[in-house]
Formats: structure tokens, C-alpha cells, sequence
């Protein structure tokens, strides 16, 4: 049985653990042809946080942002 997805008290989608669908990320995972994958669902562990918030990538999202979560190994994509 897979993990569910959650939801917390101020409205944002989570899971306790990362799903056995989704692997660590690279930088290169949210670029095709060096255009942005908008509307990728990617998972993002904080360091103040025990669960993983699920994201969606968008315009405004940068690697300047994603790039110290993925060095840490705290991002993570549905496998393809």
C-alpha cells in the first residue's frame, strides 16, 4: 500500500515519508531542453519539518531556491 497524502492545518499537501514512487532530484530533473517543467510535482523536505511537502514548480521558481534542498538531498520526483 502506498503513502497517502496528507493535508496539514494551514491547508498544504504532505507526506510523513517519501513515497516508494519518488527519488532524490537533481537540478536537471525540472528542465526539459532548458525550459522549466511548470506544473511538476516535487516533494521538499525543510530542515525544521518532519514531513514533505509536496510543490509544484512554476514560473517564479528558481535554482537559486532549489539548489541547497538538493545538494542536502531533500528533494525528490516522481520516478518516470
Amino acid at each position: 500500500m502506498g503513502e497517502l497524502k496528507k493535508i496539514d492545518g494551514y491547508g498544504w499537501e504532505y507526506y510523513d515519508s517519501v513515497p516508494g514512487d519518488f527519488t532524490l532530484a537533481t537540478l536537471e530533473d525540472f528542465h526539459i531542453k532548458g525550459v522549466k517543467r511548470i506544473g511538476l510535482e516535487f516533494l521538499i523536505r525543510y530542515a525544521d519539518m518532519e514531513k514533505y511537502q509536496v510543490c509544484i514548480m512554476s514560473e517564479r521558481l528558481t535554482s537559486v531556491f532549489l539548489q541547497p534542498f538538493i545538494k542536502a538531498n531533500r528533494v525528490f520526483i516522481k520516478k518516470t
